[in-house]
């Protein structure tokens, strides 16, 4: 139904992810997220995630805001999006 990866870059773990086009507005790229939203900062021991996305794919930017990743600026012809966990997380 769709593939998830992530890859350690210097300035944090940088995802991806694609969805074949029939099961596209179905929620499957936003629950992969989510997982590895949850799963990557504690297995890599960071707090910053990164995306790339092509400018002209404006739902796979949507679904990356709603998870609380922001558009930081474009870096080679692509949208890049980060997400940084609040050292606070968590706390009560």
């Amino acid at each position: 139904m769709g593939v998830f990866v992530y890859t350690r870059q210097e300035s944090g773990v940088e995802i991806g992810y694609w969805v074949p086009p029939e099961y596209w507005t179905q929620g499957i790229a936003g629950a992969m997220i989510d997982a590895g939203l949850e799963m990557i900062p504690r297995l890599f021991t960071t707090d910053t995630l990164i995306a790339h996305v092509d400018p002209a794919n404006a739902a796979s930017g949507r679904v990356l805001i709603r998870r609380g990743l922001h558009l930081a600026g474009r870096e080679n012809g692509l949208d890049r999006y980060d997400w940084q966990e609040s050292p606070f997380a968590g706390c009560s």
